[in-house]
């Protein structure tokens, strides 16, 4: 069954300022990223926080939310 949840993620960058288009495509490839390994390898890898590449942008920090 596919279920959707909301989940709120906290995206920073060292390389300026973001705009949202760019936070929730670093955000969505974080939570793809993240969720691909821990299925593939069937391992948690219980991580606060994933740095993914947005082209035309650059590396971004995605954690979730408090």
């Amino acid at each position: 069954m596919k279920v959707q949840i909301m989940v709120a993620f906290e995206v920073s960058s060292d390389e300026g300022e973001l705009d949202e288009k760019t936070a929730k495509a670093a955000a969505e490839q974080a939570a793809f990223d993240f969720l691909s390994l821990v299925t593939v390898s069937g391992v948690n890898t219980d991580t606060e926080e994933v740095t993914v590449h947005v082209d035309g942008f650059g590396d971004c920090t995605v954690s979730i939310a408090g």
